[in-house]
């Protein structure tokens, strides 16, 4: 806050001043001039704007596939300035893979009355090779919400769920969700700063807002989703792509594997054109571990019999 341009001072009030320059018309005609003035000290406290997005999982009992649920999501106002604008408000639900929707699924405003709000349901969102759901409200100021929470009910836990106590930092059902708005064309304004949770602050390095950059700060939270499938081994193989965004620039180890096609599009430009990266593993979802994996990939070759266009060129070890 910065009232008539002057710096907080815990002890220094703002003194307001006024003066009025007249002239008193007497009764014969005359004019008597008359100069007044009188000051007043005004104290204030400085308003610390905080941001605060949190994301919940309702009714979820087994966690098994074919199982429904409702996620609600909710950004914060009330340690916002209500003149804080906001042009076109968006929330992006990144879905699990274990996690789908369908023709039941379902989003619905939670004790607000905003109009003029949309969602739709996007598959492989912006090349992560995850789906999403996206809620679009429309521009306005803060005071003009009386909040901006949703619930997106009925989505479904699919047959990729991973079991809980298979989960770890790189395959998990996490379910996250994003908030930006258009007008923050540079990530979030940095006068937001007193926020309550530092964790929600992250570098937007899948684009979710898709404007191309993927160093400026957007605000995400993270539910869990309950996994449990039927005991059995499961092996997968997925891949993503690490070229630049831009070409000729450095490779981008921030995208989200997928089991589905990707593309390269700079290939033999430069030594980070058409580099991809494969993950492959093995989940062991008994209650008895194994004591022996043995497991062969077969890269694809021009003449391998599968119509294979191009050839890997293998450029690190094994991790």
């Amino acid at each position: 806050m910065d009232p008539f341009h002057e710096e907080y001072s815990a002890t220094r009030p703002l003194k307001n001043i006024i003066k009025v320059t007249s002239n008193r018309v007497n009764d014969d005609g005359s004019k008597t001039p008359l100069n007044l003035s009188s000051e007043w000290d005004t104290s204030f406290t400085p308003f610390n704007e905080k941001v605060h997005l949190w994301k919940q999982t309702f009714f979820q009992k087994v966690g098994m596939p074919g199982e429904r649920f409702t996620a609600r999501l909710n950004f914060s106002l009330t340690e916002l300035s209500s003149a804080r604008y906001f042009k076109n408000p968006t929330y992006v639900d990144l879905l699990p893979l274990g996690v789908s929707f369908d023709s039941q699924t379902y989003v619905t405003r939670v004790v607000n009355h905003i109009e003029g709000w949309s969602f739709e349901f996007i598959k492989n969102y912006n090349d992560t090779g995850r789906d999403a759901v996206k809620i679009k409200m429309p521009s306005g100021y803060a005071y003009q919400f009386e909040n901006m929470a949703f619930d997106i009910k009925d989505l479904v836990i699919n047959d990729d769920i991973i079991p809980s106590k298979a989960e770890n930092d790189e395959l998990n059902n996490n379910n996250e969700v994003y908030f930006y708005a258009e007008n923050w064309t540079n990530g979030v304004p940095p006068e937001l700063t007193a926020q309550y949770d530092p964790k929600i602050f992250v570098n937007d390095d899948l684009d979710i807002n898709m404007n191309s950059v993927t160093n400026e700060k957007i605000l995400k939270a993270t539910s869990k989703i309950l996994g449990n499938n039927v005991e059995s081994i499961q092996s997968d193989k997925h891949i993503r792509s690490l070229e630049p965004n831009i070409e000729g620039g450095a490779a981008v180890y921030g995208r989200a594997f997928t089991n589905k096609t990707i593309t390269t599009d700079f290939a033999d430009v430069t030594n980070t054109s058409g580099l991809f990266q494969y993950r492959i593993s093995v989940r062991n979802y008994y209650n008895t571990p194994m004591n022996k994996i043995v497991m062969y990939d077969v890269f694809p070759f021009v003449g391998d019999g599968r119509n294979s266009a191009f050839s890997n060129t293998y450029k690190v070890r094994l991790n």
